[in-house]
């Protein structure tokens, strides 16, 4: 039972059963998966480099030849992961010189204990991956860092931070820790905001500078003033001329975006537990793989609207469960026999 499995199962159980039980995922969240196991790889080889105390700038070099050494990836995700990782480094770089890195991707596995009599389950074992396990040196106590990337709000203060703090899978990664040999005083969240740019166009350009305004014979407008007009108008049939932006503008755009408020975009916060919390949270777990186990054997997965619909997203298996689709339509599901993607590396 693994944290990812767990928030889907608590979201809806016929998610949890199309998912987990027969395989399937959703052919956009396919490629949004494929952006962010490449963005975690690339964080992975940046903590790596400094676990192995490498200098400085060679953090962010790990990271971005893991980009280069990849070739099918398009060319605006390309842009964006340089761009995010280049920010996360000088973002965080002079706070990691603090960290002893104790490991990266540590899978951990171990069982999954009914709370009442002690004794593990014959069906689950608690298993997942700790992204980093660290010790600040300023203060001797180990953490484990969690990466996430959102494309919510994710300064400081917002929303997001709040429900973290009920996140159920805080108490497996303090667990996780312990089964590793570790007392985890906190879980750092480590939180990257999504760039949700696309390519514009851009005003085109003579050779002074001025933008190019034309008018609906094609030629070039002046103001009453004398001077090249710089805005369209559509009443008056003037079109401002534009072309594609390439992609060095893009780049240069997104990264001055990201520059200008760095706090949208790389944030971080602790999330602490005490011994009761903790083991409420293991206990959530037991009952949840339970009623897992209940329905299996009655072959009953109930769907649950009210998960179906969530701010700016519906659920990836909507069209099947609302008999709008196939499970076999490929152009929107795809079949994986590895359900659980976040345990295929360990570093």
């Amino acid at each position: 039972m693994t944290a990812s499995r767990a928030r889907d199962a608590r979201a809806c159980r016929r998610r949890h059963y199309l998912r987990y039980t027969l395989g399937y995922r959703s052919a956009e969240d396919a490629h949004a998966l494929r952006f962010g196991t490449l963005l975690h790889l690339m964080l992975e080889h940046w903590w790596c480099a400094v676990r192995e105390g490498l200098e400085v700038d060679d953090w962010l070099r790990a990271a971005q030849g893991v980009l280069a050494a990849q070739g099918n990836v398009e060319l605006i995700d390309r842009l964006k992961l340089q761009v995010l990782l280049t920010g996360y480094h000088f973002r965080w770089k002079e706070e990691a010189a603090f960290y002893e890195v104790l490991g990266v991707e540590l899978q951990f596995e171990g069982p999954l204990t009914n709370p009442k009599t002690g004794r593990a389950s014959q069906l689950w074992k608690l298993a997942g991956k700790l992204d980093v396990l660290l010790r600040d040196r300023r203060d001797g106590l180990v953490r484990v860092v969690e990466h996430k990337s959102s494309s919510e709000d994710v300064s400081p203060g917002s929303d997001y931070w709040r429900r973290l703090k009920m996140d159920g899978q805080v108490s497996v990664y303090f667990e996780g820790g312990r089964i590793l040999g570790h007392e985890v005083y906190a879980v750092l969240y480590d939180v990257v905001g999504k760039l949700r740019h696309d390519f514009v166009q851009v005003p085109v350009l003579d050779e002074l500078g001025n933008k190019v305004v034309h008018n609906a014979q094609g030629e070039r407008v002046r103001t009453a003033q004398g001077k090249w007009r710089q805005t369209g108008d559509t009443a008056q049939g003037f079109t401002l001329q534009t072309r594609p932006e390439t992609a060095e503008e893009f780049q240069q755009r997104i990264a001055g975006v990201v520059a200008e408020a760095p706090e949208k975009y790389f944030s971080r916060a602790e999330v602490h537990r005490l011994e009761q919390e903790l083991a409420d949270g293991i206990t959530d777990v037991w009952q949840l793989g339970q009623s897992l186990r209940d329905e299996e054997l009655a072959e009953r997965f109930p769907r649950n609207p009210d998960a179906c619909m969530q701010p700016g997203r519906t659920c990836a298996y909507f069209a099947a469960c609302a008999g709008e689709a196939s499970l076999d339509d490929q152009r929107l599901y795809v079949r994986d026999e590895n359900v659980h993607p976040e345990l295929e590396r360990a570093a």
